[in-house]
């Protein structure tokens, strides 16, 4: 009789797992890494284009020259906000916060709301009375 059951497969060992993992990550701090290099350039090379665009316009205040201005700043701002969100990812973010979660830096904000709050509602109830 054929066995119904498949053959399992050998289970990677812990610190195997553990090195995939930490490659995996290694691998997209480089990704992440370079996007952020060549935003930093992009960013640069726009702040001095910037610069010699206000240098023209102070001298002839062109409207072309105000709207590229402005499109520049537009620009200059989508990079910096992008450079800024993506420094502080989504995973990040949650390691922060279960970090803030066990030092109890939210829970003390938590009960500092709850103290006030609780005030306001006692101060309010009693100026009503």
């Amino acid at each position: 009789m054929d066995n119904p059951l498949p053959e399992s497969q050998p289970q990677p060992a812990p610190w195997q797992e553990a090195l995939q993992t930490l490659e995996t990550r290694l691998a997209q701090f480089k990704v992440r890494a370079a996007q952020v290099e060549a935003a930093q350039q992009k960013q640069s090379q726009l702040q001095q284009h910037r610069q010699e665009l206000e240098a023209q316009w102070q001298a002839a205040q062109s409207p072309a020259l105000g709207a590229e201005l402005r499109r520049l700043e537009e620009e200059l701002s989508e990079i910096q906000l992008s450079l800024e969100s993506e420094l502080l990812g989504e995973e990040r973010l949650q390691e922060l916060l279960w970090q803030g979660l066990r030092r109890g830096i939210v829970g003390e904000a938590f009960w500092q709301a709850v103290r006030f709050g609780g005030l306001g509602l006692l101060l309010g109830w009693v100026l009503r009375g």
